[in-house]
């Protein structure tokens, strides 16, 4: 195979029919492209599935036999978990029993961390705290 010398940047590149040159063509095509699309990120659930919410639906009785499994990172276990707004609604939010109630769901139910439901809520973490350790004392 013989190289050309490029005069622009000094490098040796390959004859332009080679197999190389017309997968870097076609790759610089797809990158073009693709620019403007919108990114299949933003619908990847529990960092690994990527499908609509029927697809997602066919795992949960799979998924929700592995959540005691603590080698799964919590976004893969608790997959199917409601979003924290879903949670505390408005008419939650207005009610402090109600809400405290759904602060213990959303820690051990759904496996949300304490402080992710404070700063959603706009309380301090040790709030939280204090919620949950008042919940599982015994009442007299």
């Amino acid at each position: 195979m013989q190289r050309r010398q490029s005069k622009k940047e000094g490098l040796i590149k390959p004859p332009s029919g080679t197999a190389r040159n017309i997968a870097e063509k076609a790759y610089r095509k797809f990158v073009r492209e693709s620019i403007n699309c919108a990114t299949i990120w933003n619908t990847v659930k529990a960092q690994s599935i990527l499908g609509d919410d029927e697809f997602t639906a066919t795992l949960m009785d799979y998924l929700n036999g592995k959540r005691d499994i603590a080698e799964l990172p919590k976004s893969q276990r608790y997959v199917d978990r409601p979003r924290l707004d879903k949670i505390f609604s408005k008419a939650v939010l207005q009610d402090t029993v109600k809400r405290n109630e759904k602060i213990l769901e959303a820690v051990n139910q759904h496996g949300y961390k304490q402080r992710d439901i404070a700063k959603h809520l706009g309380m301090h973490f040790t709030s939280v705290s204090r919620i949950l350790r008042q919940a599982s004392m015994p009442t007299k």
